[in-house]
C-alpha cells in the first residue's frame, strides 16, 4: 500500500513521470480494442456491398445473355414441326415426273428409302460417335484446343448440331460463340424430341449437295440417275465427302478434288469398321463415274404442259393455303408420257424448217441475226446462257461471271 501511495505521489509531483505514465500504447487502452476493429468493420462492410453488387452484375449479365440466346432458338412448335421447302411434282399418268416447282430442289424419303451406305459414310465422317451422345460430343469439344495448337483446324459440330443450322434459319451461319451455343442448345433439344433415326433422315433430306440438290434423293438422281435406295459405297462416300464443300468437291466441275475426298470418306469408312480394308482397297481403284441430270429449272416457267397445269392451279393453290414450291405436292395428269416424247421429237424435226422464217421475223436489213429480238429482249439470251451446261462447266472464281457470259455470246455457233 505504501509502495502505492509513493506512486501516486510522484505521479503528481513529477511532471516527466506522469507524461510517461499517459503514453499508454493504444492496444492497451480501455476500449481500444474496439475502436481498433472500427476502420476494419468498415472495410468489411464496403468489401461485402462492392462483392454483393459483382454478384448481382454478374447474374442480371448471364440473365440478359440466356434472354439474347433464346431471341435466336427455336420454338417448341418449331422444334416438334421442323418445316422444309419440298418440291412439287407433275407426274404423267404412268407415274413418269415430267415437271417440278420448287425454290430448293428437294423430295423428301424415309429412312428405310436411304441407302445404308449413305448413312455409314455420313457417321464415320461427320459423327462417329453419333449413337453414344445426346447432341453434342463433349469429348470432341474437349480435344479441339489441343487440335488448334497444333494448327489442325476442324470442327466440333455434330449431325444433330448441323441438322438444328439446316433446318432453323434464326440460329443464323455466322463464326461466334453465340452461334455456337445456340446450335448447341437446339441440338440437345433435337435429340430430346427425336430418335436417332428420325434425326439421320431429317439430315440427309434436308443438307445442301452438290449442283443445286436438295436432300440425298434429289442428289443420288442429279449425280448418278438412280434413287438414294440404290446408292452404291463408292458413291455415297461422293456425295457426303461434298458436304464439306459443294462446289470445292462438287465432282462434274472438280472431278479430282472430289475424287480424293471421296477416297478420304473411304479411309474413316474402313477406320471404323462399316468397310473392311479389301473392300476399301477396290473402291479407291474406281474412277467416279457420273450419270448426269441438269436440275430442273427453278424460279421460271419450264415446260408449257408444266405451266398449263401451274395456271389451272392457281386459284385451288390460293383458296386451300398451298405454296406450289414450298409443299411438296404431287399432281397427277392424264398426259401420257411416251406420247409427249413422240410429239417432242415430231416439233423439234419441224422446228428446222421453221427457223430460217424466224430468223427473217427478228432481223433488220443489213444486220446481224436476231438483233432485233436481242434488242427487245436484252436479258433473254443471257438467261438461256445460264441454264446451259457450257455457263455451268466455265464457272469458277477465276473467271468473272460478265467474262464467261460475254465469251459464251461471242461464240456464233454456241449462240445458234
Amino acid at each position: 500500500m505504501a509502495h502505492d501511495d509513493k506512486d501516486i505521489d510522484r505521479y503528481f509531483s513529477d511532471p516527466d513521470y506522469r507524461k510517461s505514465k499517459s503514453r499508454v500504447k493504444p492496444n492497451a487502452r480501455k476500449g481500444s480494442s474496439s475502436s481498433n476493429k472500427r476502420p476494419s468493420f468498415i472495410f468489411g462492410s464496403i468489401s461485402l456491398k462492392w462483392t454483393g453488387g459483382i454478384v448481382a452484375f454478374i447474374l442480371l449479365a448471364g440473365i440478359l445473355f440466356i434472354w439474347y440466346l433464346s431471341l435466336g432458338l427455336p420454338s417448341i412448335d418449331e422444334l416438334e414441326n421442323p418445316r422444309t421447302d419440298v418440291a412439287s411434282l407433275i407426274k404423267s399418268r404412268e407415274g413418269l415426273v415430267i415437271d417440278k416447282f420448287f425454290y430448293e430442289n428437294r423430295t423428301t424419303v424415309p429412312i428405310d428409302e436411304i441407302s445404308p451406305n449413305v448413312m455409314n459414310a455420313l457417321i464415320a465422317t461427320e459423327d462417329h460417335r453419333f449413337y453414344s451422345h445426346w447432341g453434342v460430343d463433349m469429348k470432341r469439344m474437349a480435344s479441339l484446343p489441343f487440335y488448334f495448337i497444333q494448327g489442325k483446324f476442324q470442327g466440333g459440330s455434330t449431325i444433330a448440331m448441323q441438322l438444328a443450322r439446316n433446318l432453323y434459319q434464326k440460329i443464323g451461319r455466322e463464326v461466334n460463340v453465340t452461334r455456337k451455343l445456340r446450335e448447341m442448345i437446339t441440338a440437345v433439344q433435337i435429340e430430346r424430341n427425336y430418335t436417332k433415326e428420325e434425326i439421320l433422315e431429317m439430315y440427309l433430306n434436308t443438307v445442301e449437295f452438290s449442283n443445286s440438290s436438295f436432300g440425298i434423293e434429289a442428289a443420288a438422281f442429279t449425280h448418278f440417275g438412280k434413287k438414294a435406295s440404290e446408292l452404291t459405297v463408292p458413291e455415297a462416300a461422293v456425295l457426303i465427302g461434298g458436304l464439306k464443300g459443294i462446289y470445292m468437291y462438287n465432282p462434274r466441275v472438280r472431278p479430282e478434288r472430289s475424287l480424293n475426298r471421296r477416297n478420304t470418306v473411304l479411309d474413316l469408312m474402313h477406320q471404323h469398321g462399316y468397310i473392311t480394308e479389301m473392300d476399301r482397297d477396290a473402291y479407291k481403284a474406281e474412277p467416279i463415274s457420273l450419270d448426269y441430270h441438269p436440275p430442273f429449272r427453278a424460279g421460271r416457267e419450264s415446260r408449257y404442259f408444266g405451266e398449263y397445269i401451274r395456271t389451272q392451279l392457281s386459284e385451288w393453290l390460293t383458296q386451300n393455303g398451298y405454296d406450289l414450291y414450298r409443299d411438296g405436292l404431287v399432281i397427277y395428269t392424264t398426259i401420257d408420257g411416251r406420247m409427249q416424247k413422240h410429239a417432242e421429237s415430231a416439233l423439234q424435226a419441224r422446228v428446222d424448217s421453221l427457223q430460217p422464217i424466224f430468223q427473217r421475223e427478228w432481223t433488220s436489213r443489213g444486220g446481224t441475226y436476231m438483233d432485233l429480238y436481242w434488242k427487245r429482249f436484252p436479258d433473254f439470251l443471257d438467261s438461256f446462257i445460264k441454264e446451259s451446261q457450257s455457263y455451268r462447266d466455265g464457272i469458277n472464281d477465276a473467271i468473272p461471271v460478265s467474262q464467261l457470259l460475254d465469251s459464251l455470246k461471242s461464240n456464233e455457233v454456241f449462240v445458234d
